[in-house]
């Protein structure tokens, strides 16, 4: 977690410094959702065990495929499900997983 914040963290990582302030590494089990670099700092160091992280490459791509459907007058859901992965420490390392957390890198 970065020491150069000006102000306490929020949500996960709020929670995930209490955990460790406080000596419950191991004892308190934490799962957040997203993953930015210090959850999973947070997430390497054992302080958040899993995080639920969305696709955003597949969220774009079937945003922009349903706006031209709709723009085509073409039926689109109005809720359309791009699922979730939980990410843990020991599937952190794998590609599939990396790419969902550097959507930047993706072929």
């Amino acid at each position: 977690m970065s020491k150069t914040r000006s102000k306490l963290p929020e949500g996960a990582l709020g929670a995930a410094q209490a955990i460790q302030q406080k000596g419950l590494k191991g004892k308190v089990n934490l799962v957040a959702f997203d993953a930015d670099p210090d959850e999973i700092a947070a997430l390497k160091k054992g302080l958040i065990q899993a995080l639920v992280v969305q696709d955003p490459y597949k969220m774009g791509y079937l945003g922009v495929k349903n706006a031209v459907a709709a723009t085509q007058g073409k039926k689109v859901k109005k809720r359309i499900d791009t699922g979730v992965t939980v990410v843990t420490k020991g599937n952190l390392h794998r590609e599939r997983i990396q790419k969902l957390l550097n959507p930047e890198k993706r072929d």
